[in-house]
């Protein structure tokens, strides 16, 4: 067999490989529900940009993240809706997609959002073999693109609706372009370069820290080349692809300055915290020492790029660049260091295993430059085939030993095959609790349908929400007329934020109306469904009045969370002011009304909480620390801090039975718990149900 058909085949086979891994995550075991939030998260977003009551609506409104990964999801949902209505007769109307959608009937939106993700992951590991023998031949193509076809959080978040690993697959596709500019420095390497940074940047900003390594390729042309009549006109050329790509994919970025203003500001402050100690700092943000600290030390976790893969990394930085040449090894080492850089700066409250997929093709090209590095090595020692040693050395990693990428995928694949708690817990509610029952539910752990009467209660929010920013838009007219130069722009910034929250609040109104309008059809029980923050997430509440906002439904005053007064009766929304009283609609702090209606609380009228269901996740934050569940240290913080919270979950653990279903740390599914509140016990006699 010739030497390139040979490479196709071994490509082939580990590019199949890659794509086995992940495929097996698609179809875990708990569809038609999924429990990770930001896959649910991103599966909303992408469908939001439909509404069958009012149509199209492209502007997300939100640019924490940007949105070219969101319009792929929402074209292929399009198409999923055109083969059920056409073809297979599933959906009547675009309305009955989304009472199907409503109704958590989701199968085939997260199966869809997971598949594109198989195969933008499937598709690095062929970018990678091509960045690896362009690099220093075939033989790292082969050995990267194995490393990274078994990296466990690369196959982890292929099977996510998560946009990580597309705008890594860019990325890549980026850096091979950078290698072709150094290499060849054609007009067509550029734009691409330029245009695959650009539409990286499109789908999740991270790969715009292969600028400098395309300015770096461009810089270490030959200098005959770059003084000659084009001089820097090709690198314009890639800068006008970025912004090309860029806008193609996340067109409101640019066309809607003052949203995506509001949200690169928050981020842009969360890197001051980081650097300077300025901007909102609490608790739970750390220095950027600790930062950059523990970033390595999760890239070497077996759940994430494993230790032996991230020793061969560490080897072949020390010892298998300068087979690669100085000036591809500056490329690479620019893709891994300022993108470390940036991940570290930017996650002011740690760097999380899925942000480092934004790298995990440059450290598998390190581990590969590593692993020949041992292979070359011991072959002028022992005098066998280098080939034979990298071998040997391979063999570990393929057997599921404590450590090994084999082990994590071991690890990973239990997990999809196992029904998750969270779905234990909906099972038994459908068996055994009323419908209509008082839920309250933390961190929304379970994707109730809420009932009829929750559903107006939320209704009427709304109303009161919109009436709110548009009182204040009023009264914003009315002193822009008399205010000053001074007073002028943060006039209008207010009135501008307002405008926003306008158009989030109507959105929100269209989506209740037509959720209450798909309920009745659902297959599954109605709750009164009352959501409530993880704890962590509102911790800063201590120090950062803006968060107590939506508690002010359901408790006078945060922070005093208690348990018996989730079992009074109230009077419902009376207790909340007339719009014209509320801080006074002239005066309203923006931060005050930046939350959405993510806390969507309020006890209706003579109907106090029967249950709290909450995951280990949050009430294993504040257990005592002899007691386990979480480290020590992070319990014993917890307690010392947020005593109120720790009081909140001591006061259900003691006094209240509560029904648990089990999870499982070694594979990262944390239990779940439901407090029963209709009796409360003597102190300490509580147990758990069976």
């Amino acid at each position: 067999m010739s030497a390139p058909k040979r490479s196709t085949w071994i490509v082939t086979a580990i590019v199949a490989l890659a794509f086995a891994l992940r495929l097996v995550g698609v179809f875990d075991e708990a569809l038609p529900f999924s429990f990770y939030p930001d896959e649910i998260n991103n599966v909303e977003r992408s469908v939001n940009f439909y509404n069958p009551a009012t149509g199209f609506e492209l502007n997300p409104h939100w640019f924490h993240k940007p949105t070219l990964g969101y319009y792929l999801n929402f074209f292929c949902f399009g198409v999923y809706y055109l083969f059920g209505h056409f073809i297979t007769g599933q959906f009547d109307s675009a309305n009955d997609f989304a009472t199907a959608f409503l109704n958590q009937e989701r199968t085939g939106f997260y199966v869809i959002g997971r598949l594109i993700q198989v195969f933008f992951g499937s598709l690095t590991v062929w970018v990678t073999y091509r960045a690896g023998r362009l690099l220093h031949g075939r033989q790292l193509g082969y050995i990267a693109a194995f490393f990274l076809a078994i990296a466990p959080a690369h196959i982890e978040f292929s099977c996510l609706v998560k946009n990580d690993v597309s705008s890594c697959f860019l990325a890549s596709l980026a850096f091979l372009g950078c290698l072709h500019v150094l290499r060849l420095g054609r007009g067509k390497d550029y734009f691409f370069a330029g245009f695959m940074i650009g539409a990286g940047w499109a789908t999740k900003y991270v790969p715009l820290t292969l600028a400098p390594s395309l300015l770096a390729a461009h810089l270490l042309r030959p200098v005959d080349e770059l003084l000659g009549p084009k001089k820097h006109r090709l690198l314009v050329l890639a800068g006008l692809a970025f912004l090309l790509a860029a806008f193609a994919g996340s067109p409101f970025n640019f066309l809607d300055p003052a949203g995506y203003h509001a949200s690169i500001k928050r981020i842009v402050d969360g890197v001051g915290g980081v650097f300077f100690g300025a901007g909102e700092v609490d608790s739970m943000k750390y220095g950027l020492l600790e930062l950059a600290r523990y970033a390595f030390a999760k890239t070497v976790r077996v759940e994430v790029f494993t230790l032996p893969l991230s020793i061969l990394a560490l080897l072949g930085l020390m010892f298998g660049l300068k087979e690669v040449g100085k000036k591809k090894a500056l490329l690479l080492l620019g893709w891994v260091f300022v993108t470390y850089v940036v991940l570290v700066a930017f996650n002011a409250q740690r760097v999380r295993p899925n942000h480092i997929i934004a790298v995990m093709p440059a450290l598998a090209l390190l581990s590969g430059l590593g692993l020949m590095a041992i292979g070359a090595t011991l072959a002028r020692l022992t005098g066998k085939k280098q080939g034979l040693i990298m071998g040997l050395f391979l063999v570990p990693l393929v057997i599921p030993l404590g450590g090994t990428p084999a082990d994590a995928i071991a690890t990973q694949f239990r997990r999809v095959k196992r029904e998750p708690p969270q779905s234990l817990a909906l099972r038994w509610m459908e068996e055994n609790l009323d419908e209509g029952a008082t839920i309250l539910n933390v961190a929304e752990v379970l994707p109730l349908i809420s009932s009829r009467p929750r559903q107006e209660w939320l209704q009427t929010r709304i109303s009161f929400e919109l009436a709110l920013s548009e009182r204040y838009l009023a009264d914003n007219r009315e002193r822009l007329a008399r205010a000053s130069a001074n007073e002028v722009k943060a006039l209008r910034l207010g009135a501008a934020h307002h405008e926003h929250r306008l158009i989030w609040w109507r959105t929100q109104a269209k989506k209740l109306s037509l959720s209450m309008a798909a309920a009745p059809s659902s297959k599954f029980k109605r709750f009164d469904n009352l959501i409530m923050l993880s704890p962590w997430q509102t911790e800063k509440s201590e120090k950062v009045s803006s968060a107590a906002f939506g508690f002010n439904d359901l408790w006078d005053r945060f922070p005093l969370p208690s348990v018996g007064r989730l079992r009074e009766q109230v009077p419902g929304l009376q207790d909340l002011p007339p719009v014209e009283c509320y801080r006074g609609a002239a005066n309203l702090d923006r931060s005050q009304l930046s939350l959405p209606l993510r806390v969507r609380l309020g006890v209706l009228p003579n109907r106090p909480v029967d249950f709290v269901v909450c995951s280990e996740s949050s009430y294993g934050n504040f257990v005592r620390p002899e007691e386990g569940s979480r480290p020590p240290e992070v319990s014993r913080r917890k307690r010392a801090s947020f005593k109120t919270w720790a009081a909140f979950y001591d006061d259900l653990k003691a006094h209240y039975n509560y029904w648990e279903f089990s999870g499982d740390r070694s594979l990262d599914l944390w239990s779940v718990r439901i407090y029963d509140l209709r009796q409360r016990l003597p102190a300490n006699t509580a147990t758990r149900l069976r």
